[in-house]
């Protein structure tokens, strides 16, 4: 996976999870500032991966996936440690588009450390909502674009407006920043999005394989079933995002009562 700047730096700062509590390193400071970074990476390059110098890979390649947002938020857990009914909490950032191949820095935020949040929440937004926005033309219609090949070559356009919502935590587990700084990568696993993808039963349109409600609506469908299940958020540790997303902060997302994922 390709690594930005960001990643090689000189930050030294550590986070925290499980049920969230990390010691501060100052004694008094009562609040935390938190650094966000959306972000794309395989938990399998058999599957899928992204662009990188001499990878090799048998599956699919994603050379972009937009999303357009209405928001990002930190939702307050109550007191038991649950999700409220209501999406309360601090807001990260409000009305852009990301490429998580690229991968951006998000607004860095400041939250009391005495506060237990219980999610992070996605809000999509199709593109054409967010005027102004790098990728709102680009997006159109759809909250996310993905484009890439797969295995022999044969490019695919992907284009989804029905998520809504990518909630990452599972709601049982409130977790909060309890050091004076604090880096996480909210990261989509491309593996998880494309392992139950029949791409290779998509029908190509002019060259090119078109996944939407228009085309190959069975291929949207199995992805659109995957995306929440492909999100986590992972410490940054000054290393590669997929070595931190190997033991993501927030846990696995729930499983059904037959060991299939929700």
């Amino acid at each position: 996976m390709r690594q930005a700047s960001w990643i090689v730096g000189t930050m030294l700062l550590v986070t925290g999870c499980g049920d969230g509590a990390v010691s501060g390193t100052k004694i008094g400071n009562p609040t935390a500032t938190v650094q966000m970074r959306t972000t794309a990476w395989s938990s399998d390059e058999n599957v899928a991966t992204i662009p990188q110098a001499q990878a090799l890979t048998t599956g699919v390649v994603v050379t972009r996936a937009i999303l357009g947002i209405e928001e990002i938020r930190l939702i307050e857990a109550l007191p038991d440690g649950t999700c409220p009914l209501s999406d309360d909490g601090p807001e990260i950032e409000r009305a852009f588009t990301t490429d998580l191949i690229r991968g951006d820095d998000l607004a860095p935020i400041t939250v009391a450390k005495a506060t237990r949040f219980c999610q992070v929440r996605f809000k999509l937004e199709e593109g054409e909502d967010l005027v102004g926005s790098e990728h709102g033309t680009l997006l159109g219609e759809a909250e996310i674009l993905v484009e890439g090949a797969r295995q022999d070559g044969t490019p695919f356009e992907l284009r989804s407006r029905e998520i809504g919502d990518i909630r990452i935590g599972d709601g049982f587990t409130s977790f909060s920043f309890d050091q004076d700084e604090v880096r996480w990568n909210l990261a989509f696993d491309v593996a998880r999005w494309f392992e139950n993808v029949d791409l290779d039963g998509g029908i190509p349109s002019g060259g090119t394989i078109r996944i939407d409600e228009d085309n190959n609506r069975g291929l949207l469908e199995q992805f659109e079933d995957a995306v929440e299940r492909g999100a986590n958020a992972c410490e940054d540790d000054e290393g590669p995002a997929d070595d931190d997303c190997r033991d993501p902060l927030l846990g696995e997302h729930p499983e059904d009562d037959d060991g299939t994922e929700a």
